[in-house]
């Protein structure tokens, strides 16, 4: 089984831009603006595409957020200082 997911949340949603240069954080409904399906298929994966998931998606945001407070009730997520590379812009 070869699942194929897409990250609704991270850098490419970042930098998107609005028409006056201005970071826009709003996620399309699609997840990725290109999809990886053409590509996989040039690669010769075999995925199984009824499988996909995206972070946009409700019940895949449920499982991550479940996830995440078991990890936190077992000590594995907490919070702390660290020093972290960001780009300001």
């Amino acid at each position: 089984m070869r699942p194929m997911g897409c990250d609704s949340f991270g850098l490419p949603a970042g930098e998107r831009r609005d028409p006056r240069g201005r970071a826009s954080r709003a996620r399309s409904s699609s997840g990725t603006s290109r999809h990886p399906r053409p590509r996989c298929g040039a690669l010769g994966w075999v995925i199984d595409w009824d499988r996909e998931a995206s972070a946009h998606e409700v019940e895949y945001y449920r499982w991550t957020q479940w996830l995440f407070l078991k990890f936190f009730e077992a000590g594995l997520a907490y919070r702390k200082e660290a020093p972290v590379n960001w780009c300001p812009s």
